[in-house]
């Protein structure tokens, strides 16, 4: 009678598990990618929110007298990107 022995499987024969790694990144409000306009909004309750499009993303303590100041610092500060990134893209394609 024939003697039944298991199989030698070989090593490349055998999947292997694949590892994906996800990279976790925070996205800045300042990232330009972002669909629709930060904005900083009164809520006549003594706070603002920051909005981006409609999604309010934080609500802090502020007067309403600090509501235009802080729209403008935060365009300087989104504008003010897109123009370094501008600027880096043309002196590279310069060099």
């Amino acid at each position: 009678m024939p003697q039944l022995c298991a199989a030698h499987v070989s090593a490349s024969l055998v999947p292997r598990k694949k590892c994906h790694t996800v990279r976790a990144v925070r996205p800045a409000l300042t990232d330009l990618r972002f669909k629709g306009d930060p904005c900083v909004v009164d809520n006549r309750d003594g706070t603002v929110s920051v909005c981006l499009g409609d999604y309010q993303l934080v609500r802090i303590f502020a007067s309403p007298f600090d509501v235009a100041s802080l729209n403008s610092t935060l365009a300087q500060v989104r504008l003010g990107q897109a123009r370094r990134l501008h600027e880096q893209r043309r002196v590279a394609a310069q060099a």
